[in-house]
């Protein structure tokens, strides 16, 4: 039923999506980017952006917004990466530190769009009235696990949850409170309309999954190198 393999010691749970934000009402239809490739194109979309303030997802849109394929990501080509994120440097109004800032920024106008999470701006739209908008052309997935800790006290129980979060009905709940896509396939079929509008298309092979196995092992060392970098 897993639209996602599990791993040896991990089950997914459920998938973000990052992508490109914006304004209807200030950007109409080909004006705004509504892709990577398109985000990184100051020429053509001249505008204030948003980007994180750390290397993961950073260095994965600026390759895709190079014209990296999806399949081709990983390994990451570090050097290319800085070299795309340094270009549009000037264009950045703001290396969000906290994830709510993505959405702010939209709403004050001190960004006329934002690298956010589909989630963040479904929330927003429903909870302040905002008619924000997402691109769904192309995503940058995250994915959630949940695990159970080696020498875990409540090792039986916490295998019991793990079981009740995969439920179908249970993801399904889950997601529509919180928003995200669910691992489960079935759960597609109990979710609302409002709900299913905000999910990306987890078989898109024009969106993209971050690769956890290859920042495990390289996270430390490129995340005090984007911050460096960030101070130059």
């Amino acid at each position: 039923d897993l639209l996602l393999p599990k791993q040896k010691y991990l089950v997914p749970f459920y998938t973000f999506a990052g992508g490109v934000a914006y304004d209807p009402a200030r950007f109409p239809e080909g004006k705004r980017p509504k892709n990577f490739a398109d985000y990184f194109n100051t020429e053509a979309f001249p505008g204030r952006r948003t980007l994180r303030n750390r290397a993961m997802e950073m260095l994965e849109i600026a390759l895709l917004g190079d014209g990296v394929k999806p399949a081709d990501l990983y390994p990451l080509d570090v050097e290319r990466a800085f070299k795309i994120l340094q270009k549009i440097k000037p264009h950045v109004a703001k290396w969000v530190e906290a994830t709510p800032q993505t959405v702010t920024l939209l709403q004050t106008g001190e960004a006329d769009y934002s690298y956010t999470y589909a989630n963040r701006i479904q929330a927003s739209n429903r909870d302040q009235s905002t008619n924000l908008a997402f691109s769904f052309e192309q995503t940058l997935n995250g994915v959630e696990y949940l695990a159970v800790l080696k020498n875990a006290p409540n090792k039986e129980n916490a295998f019991k949850f793990l079981e009740f979060a995969m439920k179908p009905e249970n993801q399904a709940s889950c997601m529509e409170a919180k928003g995200g896509a669910p691992i489960s396939r079935k759960s597609y079929q109990l979710l609302s309309k409002d709900s299913l509008k905000w999910l990306p298309d987890l078989t898109s092979k024009n969106n993209a999954y971050i690769n956890d196995a290859w920042w495990s092992g390289n996270l430390e060392t490129l995340e005090r190198r984007f911050k460096e970098w960030l101070l130059t």
